[in-house]
């Protein structure tokens, strides 16, 4: 949730940085105990903090985009390769995650498909003729709206799914590190050139009517 909430990607609005995570602006001052509020009146009282962490976060996360799924980037052997993305339940067990949302329901994959060009398409059959693999058959539009106009809905719907992936721990000489999380975009998705439109809160909707009834007046 933390990568989720930082990052650019998965945002309709600007990302968290790791102070606001940590302390959310929306505490008082005297919330720090140390500070000089905290140390004249007393410490602030933990209900309150509470319910004000909740309060914060709970409007951000409906700034966040969420992903479909989780991919597990999974360590090469040694002296191997690059190791392909995966997104089953059991490399996801591997890597002692929960499931998220469609997880191995190949939702996410479908999208992708329909949302490829079809020269990338034409690559991948080509190049799975060549290595002697069985490829499967890429779905396919039915309906009577032109494939690129389908193509590009589901292009700009990629751009509304964060791609979140679980990279493998890292060995250094301090010591082994935890796995952490990366959030991108499928290479498939259309580009954001201007931020997610968000819903009008409670403040915008009531000045929109404010307007709506100084309006008539106006034209008077």
């Amino acid at each position: 949730m933390r990568a989720l909430l930082a990052s650019d990607v998965s945002r309709t609005t600007r990302p968290l940085d790791a102070a606001a995570l940590a302390h959310p602006p929306n505490l008082p001052p005297r919330a720090d105990p140390k500070s000089p509020e905290a140390i004249a009146l007393g410490p602030f009282s933990k209900r309150r903090e509470v319910n004000l962490r909740w309060r914060f976060f709970q409007e951000e996360l409906q700034r966040t985009l969420f992903p479909l799924q989780v991919a597990v980037q999974e360590a090469p052997a040694s002296g191997g390769g690059t190791v392909p993305r995966q997104t089953d339940m059991a490399a996801v067990a591997r890597a002692g995650l929960r499931p998220v949302g469609l997880q191995g329901s190949g939702v996410f994959e479908e999208i992708e498909a329909l949302a490829s060009p079809p020269s990338k398409v034409r690559q991948s059959a080509n190049r799975a003729s060549q290595e002697g693999a069985a490829e499967e058959p890429a779905p396919t539009f039915d309906s009577h709206l032109p494939a690129r106009f389908l193509r590009r809905r589901y292009q700009q719907l990629l751009a509304r799914i964060p791609v979140l992936v679980h990279l493998p721990p890292r060995k250094t000489p301090s010591g082994t590190q935890t796995g952490k999380f990366q959030v991108t975009l499928s290479p498939n998705a259309a580009r954001r050139t201007a931020p997610a439109h968000r819903m009008a809160g409670e403040a915008e909707l009531a000045w929109i009517e404010r307007a709506k009834v100084l309006a008539p007046s106006k034209k008077k």
